[in-house]
């Protein structure tokens, strides 16, 4: 099950940089969303994720790192929780280094 949770959240990232990006990409030029790492931890998944694009109006450049924690339940991901780190992600399940 877990390696289909895997999968799922990559499916997410690949249909448009995933759901709640979207909502993002009218704001940016040449916005992007990429999984650098999935990392699965049973019923969640760790994405370590890279977006970039820069502002329409204010021309300012986004470029960060970031992870974001996804629970899956019942073949859905059910809640995606933001994190500063790739670190503090896998405190939160406990996958620390």
């Amino acid at each position: 099950m877990s390696q289909a949770n895997v999968d799922m959240v990559r499916r997410l990232y690949e249909a448009h940089g995933g759901q709640h990006f979207e909502d993002w990409a009218g704001v940016f030029e040449g916005w992007r969303v990429v999984a650098d790492e999935l990392i699965d931890a049973g019923d969640e998944v760790v994405g370590v994720q890279h977006v970039s694009g820069t502002g329409r109006r204010s021309g300012a450049s986004l470029d960060a790192r970031y992870a974001i924690l996804f629970t899956i339940h019942a073949n859905k991901i059910v809640r995606a929780r933001e994190y500063a780190t790739r670190a503090a992600a896998l405190e939160a399940v406990e996958l620390a280094e």
